[in-house]
């Protein structure tokens, strides 16, 4: 009878001490920011959209707005904090279009594998080159 409440007190500590390392690792990750010159990046992309209708409201250098992660349309790695998803589609029936030209300062996300700008007003604009030196985009959608 010794053996098992020892047995029981041995897996009540284990429990405890599993429960207390995944409280901390749920505290960890949820810290992670977005890289600043990644977030600049993003702020001088946004200085080139005319957004007449407020889809990237969220997205801004006041203290409230500093966090890029939690910006409407970018996904970050929760491990590292990089912009990995940046998905501005925009449906074509709702009018909320934002019009653009794209910006090389794109280029400061190197770990972005996913872009959707699709259905927004570029003017008839060429592809420009530079959408080929993401290394790592994997999903392009320029509809």
């Amino acid at each position: 009878m010794m053996d098992f409440n020892r047995f029981i007190k041995l897996l009540s500590m284990l429990m405890f001490v599993l429960s207390l390392c995944m409280k901390l690792n749920s505290v960890s990750t949820a810290e992670v920011r977005c890289i600043e010159r990644e977030r600049q990046a993003l702020l001088t992309f946004k200085h080139d959209l005319v957004d007449a209708n407020g889809v990237l409201s969220s997205w801004g250098s006041e203290e409230d707005k500093r966090e890029c992660c939690k910006w409407k349309g970018v996904s970050c790695s929760n491990g590292t904090g990089h912009v990995i998803s940046l998905d501005l589609y925009t449906s074509p029936y709702d009018g909320l279009h934002l019009k653009a030209k794209l910006s090389p300062s794109l280029l400061e996300l190197q770990h972005l594998n996913y872009l959707d700008l699709s259905f927004n007003d570029f003017g008839g604009s060429e592809i420009p080159r530079f959408i080929g030196s993401f290394k790592n985009l994997r999903h392009l959608r320029l509809r």
